[in-house]
């Protein structure tokens, strides 16, 4: 999903930009996300880079579709990245909350 040409930040928002769109492929995506934060080196960033939008996209102050699917594609992403971090004593995407 992300090029050599494309910014983390940019990557991250393509990727909850598709989410807010659809259900039907928050799978292919949490994938994509959980490969682009496993390329990431620098964890801290890609939470950084992560909260700046999806704090923007929680501003709504009323119930929507499209926010229930970015929440839902969150916590599934969560739900993934969340054993390997386990396995390494810290859970990186928790200290982030």
């Amino acid at each position: 999903m992300d090029s050599p040409n494309v910014s983390l930040a940019e990557s991250i928002i393509r990727f909850l930009d598709e989410a807010q769109n659809s259900s039907s492929i928050q799978h292919k995506l949490v994938n994509g996300l959980a490969a682009l934060y496993s390329r990431t080196d620098d964890h801290k960033r890609f939470f950084e880079a992560f909260f700046q939008p999806f704090s923007n996209i929680l501003l709504v102050y009323k119930i929507e579709p499209a926010v229930e699917r970015v929440v839902s594609f969150t916590s599934k992403f969560a739900a993934k990245v969340t054993p390997k971090e386990k396995e390494k004593g810290v859970c990186q995407f928790y200290l982030y909350l």
